[in-house]
């Protein structure tokens, strides 16, 4: 698995594969092993998804290229709807062009981030932290924070503060939890974007 997700109104917990990108539901998370199993919920998506979220009406999805909501229309249990919210300006066929991220903060926005090791060393955002407003028009993402190697984990926590989690590498030596303030920069120096590192440090 690669990300996970729970329908906080119904408790059902969604999955997403790393390399098939398939997307599987686990119905009642509670039940004992025996009586549970994962089920397709939306067949396969184009590219491997790290990030998932829930809002009590839709699953969000981030991989490759899209930021993508998906909807049970019909409330079968199946998904059968498919929405672009946001375009992301990632090649499809390099490895490296990932987005990781996809929690809300107090005001509704989605936070997300780009790798650092992206084919295009132009790609906005590359190795920063990237909010976007859904309903505010024409906005696009705006860069929030910088200096980040691989941040695979994600949290809202209390009062809708964000947290992530970066993978230890080369200038970063250990795995670390840090606490998301706007303009910060967290410690991995982009040689693609050295000037991210003139940023006041975070935490």
């Amino acid at each position: 698995p690669s990300a996970l997700a729970v329908d906080p109104k119904t408790g059902r917990l969604f999955i997403a594969s790393l390399k098939l990108g398939e997307l599987v539901v686990l119905d009642d998370p509670a039940a004992g092993v025996r009586e549970e199993s994962f089920r397709d919920y939306a067949g396969g998506l184009f590219q491997d998804a790290y990030s998932l979220l829930h809002d009590g009406d839709a699953l969000y999805v981030l991989h490759r290229r899209n930021l993508t909501r998906i909807l049970d229309l019909n409330h079968d249990g199946q998904a059968d709807r498919f929405e672009r919210v946001a375009a992301l300006p990632h090649r499809t066929g390099y490895s490296y062009d990932w987005a990781y991220g996809l929690v809300r903060d107090r005001a509704g926005r989605f936070v997300i981030s780009f790798a650092p090791h992206a084919d295009d060393r132009n790609l906005p955002g590359m190795g920063g932290i990237l909010r976007w407003a859904p309903h505010e028009n024409g906005a696009g993402f705006s860069e929030i924070g910088y200096g980040l190697r691989n941040a695979v984990g994600w949290a809202a926590g209390p009062n809708a503060e964000i947290f992530f989690s970066d993978n230890q590498g080369e200038w970063v030596a250990a795995n670390k939890l840090c606490h998301v303030v706007e303009d910060r920069y967290y410690g991995y120096p982009n040689s693609a974007r050295p000037e991210t590192a003139k940023h006041p440090r975070g935490d």
